[in-house]
C-alpha cells in the first residue's frame, strides 16, 4: 500500500483478515475467484447505492434522441441548448398524446431498444442541439491486478470489502459477523451519499427580485415573480 492508498491487493488482504482465513485455493471455503468476484460486486453496488461516482458527456441530439453512455446508472442533470430539462420535462409514455402535440421540443421520454437505452424527444427541432449530460455511473474497470485501484475516494475504498464480507461470511456460518459488516458497508454508503449530495445539490437562497423592480435603492425585497423572467412553472 503506497501513501495510504489501498489497492486491490490491500482489499483482498483485508477481506482475508475479516474472514479469518488466508487459504484462497480452489478447494477452500472461500476461493480467490469468489473473493475477487464479491469485491468487484461491491464496487458496483457501492456505485448504485451511494450515487457518488459522477461523469459527464457532451454531444449533439441526433434522430431526436440521446443514447445513454456506457456505464450509466442514473441522471443527475440533462442540459439541452443551455436549458436544464431533467425532471421538469421528463414525461411518461402514457401521456404520449398530450405531449406529442404540445409543440414544445423540450419534452422527452425513455426507451430501451435492443438493450440500448435512449432519451427520445417528441419534436425534431431538437436535432442538432448541443447537450451536456451529467450522470451517475458504474466503475469503469473490473479490478483484477494487485495494483488496480478502486475509483472511489480513499475513505470509501474498503466499502466493497465490507460488502464482500457480508456476502461470504454466511457460507462459514458467521451470520452475525456478516450483519456487522453489512452495517459497516451501509455506514460508508450514507457517508458517501451525503458528501456527494453536498457537492452537487443546488441550494436556492433568498435574494432580491432584481428583475421586478429596483431594490438597491429601497430597503425591501422585490415583490415580482420568482425567480424572474424566462422561467415558466
Amino acid at each position: 500500500m503506497s501513501a495510504l492508498i489501498p489497492d486491490f491487493l490491500d482489499q483482498q488482504d483485508k477481506l482475508s483478515r475479516i474472514l479469518g482465513d488466508s487459504d484462497t485455493e480452489a478447494d477452500s471455503l472461500w476461493p480467490l475467484a469468489d473473493r475477487q468476484y464479491e469485491i468487484n460486486a461491491g464496487e458496483l453496488q457501492f456505485s448504485i447505492d451511494s450515487k457518488s461516482y459522477f461523469a459527464r458527456t457532451d454531444g449533439t441530439v441526433s434522430s431526436q434522441s440521446i443514447t445513454l453512455p456506457t456505464g450509466y446508472l442514473g441522471t443527475h442533470v440533462l442540459i439541452v441548448d443551455g436549458v436544464v430539462l431533467s425532471n421538469d420535462f421528463e414525461v411518461p409514455l402514457s401521456d404520449w398524446e398530450r405531449y406529442n402535440d404540445s409543440g414544445d421540443d423540450r419534452f422527452y421520454f425513455w426507451v430501451n431498444t435492443s438493450g440500448t437505452r435512449q432519451i427520445n424527444f417528441f419534436d425534431s427541432a431538437t436535432n442538432g442541439l448541443s447537450y451536456k449530460f451529467f450522470y451517475f455511473r458504474k466503475p469503469t474497470v473490473v479490478l483484477s491486478a494487485d495494483g488496480d485501484l478502486s475509483p472511489f475516494q480513499n475513505q470509501y475504498k474498503m466499502s466493497s470489502v465490507f460488502f464482500a464480507a457480508s456476502q461470504l461470511l454466511p457460507m462459514g456460518g458467521k451470520t452475525q459477523l456478516a450483519a456487522y459488516y453489512e452495517n459497516e458497508y451501509n455506514k460508508l454508503v450514507v457517508r458517501a451519499k451525503d458528501e456527494a449530495d453536498s457537492l452537487v445539490k443546488s441550494v436556492v437562497k433568498a435574494m432580491p427580485d432584481i428583475f421586478a423592480e429596483s431594490v438597491f435603492d429601497q430597503d425591501k425585497q422585490g415583490v415580482g415573480s420568482y425567480p424572474g423572467p424566462g422561467f415558466n412553472f
